[in-house]
């Protein structure tokens, strides 16, 4: 007998490796198509990969697995016998691989990643080198020539599983829900479009046309005619402080009748108010930033017109405020103490010592007592989830100072669609940075909502001038914002979120202070530590065009506001952009939309975010196109979320979260966008919300 090349003995061993292998995916297609799902995405980085072309396959899944299980069966017999047809059926399938391998060069180029590349060069020249080896005089000549009877009888085994995969196959691909005559937008680069989807238990069943969808119904499948609408992924809101502007029992509200009172306002509103609060009540509001920096507002004139009753007034958002001597001692405050870690007081936030005025740490746990964070009222949390379930919307972020209370409250409630509960460093209490705790999801609701992960603050915001920048501000050059952290802090942060492998959501809202995350991204380990942890960069205002290329490099998420998009630059040094959008795309940059929303709130409509980011008054040319906007919103959330082997497509075994709209987004006039509702909302196969009854 012939000797046997070590070539040719590897390629036996790696025929049978494969007969496991495909057995088991013949197996998964039928059993747990989740699953293969997971494997082929796994192996398919950007496209380049199987999954495009397997997902194809639909229903015949099993069928090909079997078959090439017996294939590969019969091709580690042949290399092994040094049987000749099993060298020209390995020649024949170098061939075939080299051809399906340019369905995925559109996929790649789409979106391409270091990753994908190489992957795929490397299958490219294995390929080639097996065909050059194979072609080879010397083991040409070691093949016997004559037929393998051998071949036949393992053909035989065949039968076992079409025999029994089959009719498992047959039953399986009944489906409890198909949705028909739909115009399906999946998000997907693979397959962007598609007719009807239908669904099995929690996942998606099968995404293609009518006729295909309908072949999958059974006696007891729902049908759902959508009449032509468009249907999308579930929207998924990943930046939402689920915060009740209701003031707590010992607090009384003060609404100054907009968003830019003048002092005068304020101070006369004030006065008459204090009249009917409740004696040991404090009084609360938002003054505005244009009263918040008048000379004339000021603790000093509150104690004037409310000298008996506690009085504390947000500035223009939740990081400024300041209070009159009763509200001092409403709060307890030690007035004799330092600013704490990561806070401020004065309203140019200079100030060393406490004079009523205070930014950020020192002014976020007054307001956290002031109203409340709504994890006693049960019944608006789960009026909430159906006010987003009529947008679509399929999953929220909460950001959590007390993530255990939160998780509590989820479980009390059955959360009907995904949260993950993100713990947040919203202030600090002292000197010392204070430590993050993760929280335990009950088994209960651990299908729906998660918590794992940090979210920290690094800097203020501009609208009080707190937002660090690399130029002073404009309206009082003696200031360009302050960091919250020291350099030492940052780095600290950072390598703590490595080490326990912890996601990370980075408050950031100038350029100085992103300058001051990368810097320390780079100091922890730069593009070899970060480049793969997804840390995402909330709101996104300071990311300059200087800095994108760096950020690009160490793979950061862009998380953006479109209620931001508005703000007008702050500085006359600053470039002409003050928050990037299209730019940030065109950097390669993942971009996230949210809407840093809380109940009740206009910007929670996810549609009005939509309109915004695609118009962008300010800078027409960073404006993104709807479907990049759409995106944002669900398969690059999901991306930013570690959950895009799950949702953020409508893909075979992906999670059934889907919205059918009131109409075309992609269509519909801008002044209409905002208008926009879902009609039905599934989330992991069942109806969350529909406005009409379906039968």
């Amino acid at each position: 007998m012939k000797a046997r090349p070590i070539g040719i003995t590897i390629l036996a061993f790696l025929f049978a490796l494969n007969v496991a292998v495909y057995a088991v995916f013949a197996l998964l297609a039928v059993f747990n198509h989740g699953a293969l799902v997971a494997v082929l995405h796994t192996l398919s980085p950007s496209g380049a990969g199987p999954e495009t072309i397997h997902s194809s396959m639909g229903r015949l899944q099993p069928i090909y697995y079997s078959g090439m299980a017996i294939l590969t069966c019969a091709m580690a017999v042949g290399f092994w016998k040094l049987q000749n047809w099993a060298r020209i059926v390995m020649l024949a399938l170098i061939a075939l691989s080299l051809l399906l391998m340019t369905t995925e060069v559109r996929p790649l180029l789409a979106t391409p990643t270091a990753g994908a590349i190489i992957f795929t060069l490397v299958r490219i020249a294995l390929s080639v080198f097996w065909l050059w080896y194979l072609l080879r005089r010397p083991v040409r000549d070691v093949f016997r020539r004559e037929a393998a009877a051998a071949f036949g009888r393992v053909l035989s085994v065949g039968a076992f599983f079409l025999f029994v995969l089959g009719p498992a196959q047959a039953q399986n691909d009944v489906s409890d829900i198909i949705l028909v005559n739909a115009n399906v937008f999946t998000a997907s680069n693979a397959h962007p479009h598609a007719e009807a989807i239908a669904i099995k238990g929690e996942r998606i069943l099968a995404v293609g046309m009518n006729q295909e969808i309908i072949s999958l119904a059974g006696p007891k499948t729902k049908k759902i005619d959508a009449a032509g609408r468009l249907v999308i992924p579930g929207i998924l809101d990943t930046h939402i402080h689920y915060m009740l502007m209701d003031a707590v029992p010992d607090v009384t509200t003060v609404d100054f009748g907009g968003f830019a009172p003048t002092c005068k306002h304020v101070l006369e509103m004030v006065a008459d108010k204090v009249n009917d609060v409740s004696v040991g009540n404090l009084l609360f509001g938002f003054m505005g930033a244009n009263a918040f920096f008048d000379p004339e507002c000021t603790p000093a004139a509150l104690d004037r017109v409310a000298p008996h009753t506690a009085v504390f007034l947000a500035g223009g958002t939740v990081h400024a405020g300041m209070l009159n001597s009763a509200a001092v001692k409403w709060f307890g405050i030690d007035t004799s103490a330092s600013p704490p870690l990561a806070g401020w007081y004065g309203k140019n936030a200079k100030s060393k010592t406490w004079d009523g005025v205070v930014h950020n740490s020192a002014m976020l746990p007054l307001f956290v007592r002031a109203i409340s964070d709504g994890s006693k009222d049960d019944e608006k949390l789960r009026k909430y989830f159906v006010d987003e379930a009529r947008w679509g919307i399929t999953g929220n972020t909460f950001m959590e100072y007390k993530p255990a209370a939160r998780i509590e409250q989820l479980a009390r409630v059955n959360a009907p669609f995904r949260v993950w509960v993100m713990p947040f460093a919203q202030y600090e209490t002292g000197q010392k940075r204070r430590r993050l705790q993760q929280a335990t999801v009950p088994p209960a609701i651990a299908d729906r909502v998660t918590s794992h992960g940090e979210k920290w603050v690094l800097d203020g915001e501009p609208v009080h001038r707190t937002a660090p920048m690399r130029a002073p501000y404009a309206d009082d050059p003696t200031t360009s914002g302050q960091t919250d952290y020291p350099d030492a802090e940052v780095r600290a942060i950072l390598s703590e979120a490595v080490q326990h492998n912890l996601p990370l959501m980075i408050h950031v809202t100038a350029d100085r202070s992103t300058e001051q995350l990368l810097n320390q991204m780079d100091a922890t380990g730069g593009e070899k530590v970060w480049a793969n942890r997804r840390l995402r960069i909330e709101h996104g205002n300071g990311l300059m065009e200087d800095l994108i290329p760096r950020a690009r490099k160490l793979g950061v998420i862009v998380a953006e506001n479109p209620m931001y998009l508005g703000e007008l630059p702050l500085s006359p040094q600053r470039p002409p952009v003050w928050t990037p959008c299209r730019s940030v795309l065109e950097a390669g940059i993942p971009l996230v939309l949210a809407s840093d929303g809380r109940p009740d709130f206009p910007f929670l409509n996810p549609f009005l975010n939509i309109q915004i980011a695609t118009t962008y008054a300010l800078y027409p040319k960073e404006a993104i196109t709807r479907e990049q906007a759409l995106i944002a919103f669900t398969r690059t959330a999901a991306y930013s979320e570690f959950v895009e082997d799950r949702l953020g497509t409508l893909e075979v075994g992906k999670l059934a979260d889907l919205a059918v709209l009131s109409q075309d987004i992609f269509k519909v006039s801008n002044d209409d966008l905002p208008k926009t509702e879902s009609v039905l909302t599934i989330v992991g196969g069942n109806i969350a919300y529909s406005r009409e009854p379906i039968q």
